[in-house]
């Protein structure tokens, strides 16, 4: 399935960690004869997997204004698996090579709001940069915003893996660090609903 965006229509945007479920792990409809076409339609066909992505769009009021993206096209679900990535040099690039390519679809789809539903996925963006440069990744720069209570992009950091890209289309765009939506409790997901429309 791949995202399907509409830079003019403005865009929640749902990052998780791991990018393909596993095929036996998701199961498909009767209903549903055909591969989806965007996270709508995947969220009637594979409604035990993404149905959590779109009960949230709902309680924070967005409508259909939002989509889902992995941020590596690897297919995998074990976390071990991928971690074991990061261990190798050719991992690495891999990885590196994967977020590139991610990165690009994230600035191309310039979302309203982007809600990264993993702790280890925020590890990626940069938010998690330590003083010696580790966690740099994507190298997004935020800044928390008092106001809503969440990060706010300010451009880039110059250790970011794509050198090649000089600046970023997503400056001031407030992103929600969150952990995983399946295993959320009912209050945290109120909470988190009342937040994204408060953003919003």
């Amino acid at each position: 399935m791949s995202p399907v965006f509409d830079p003019d229509r403005g865009t929640i945007l749902t990052v998780l960690w791991l990018l393909r479920q596993n095929s036996s792990r998701l199961r498909v409809t009767r209903k549903a004869k055909r591969a989806p076409e965007g996270v709508h339609d995947a969220v009637k066909g594979y409604a035990p997997y993404f149905r959590v992505f779109h009960t949230l769009a709902e309680a924070a009021k967005c409508g259909d204004s939002w989509t889902y993206m992995d941020l590596f096209y690897h297919r995998e679900t074990d976390r071990n698996e991928v971690n074991g990535l990061l261990s190798s040099e050719i991992g690495v690039n891999f990885l590196c090579d994967q977020l590139i390519l991610s990165q690009g679809v994230l600035e191309y789809a310039k979302p309203k709001l982007i809600v990264v539903c993993n702790a280890r996925a925020a590890d990626f963006f940069g938010v998690n940069r330590t003083e010696q440069g580790n966690n740099t990744w994507m190298g997004y720069d935020f800044v928390f915003d008092e106001s809503c209570g969440l990060h706010r992009i300010r451009g880039l950091h110059p250790e970011r893996i794509n050198k090649e890209m000089t600046h970023t289309q997503l400056e001031n765009v407030a992103v929600c660090f969150t952990s995983t939506l399946k295993y959320m409790d009912k209050f945290s997901k109120d909470r988190l609903a009342w937040q994204l429309r408060f953003a919003l």
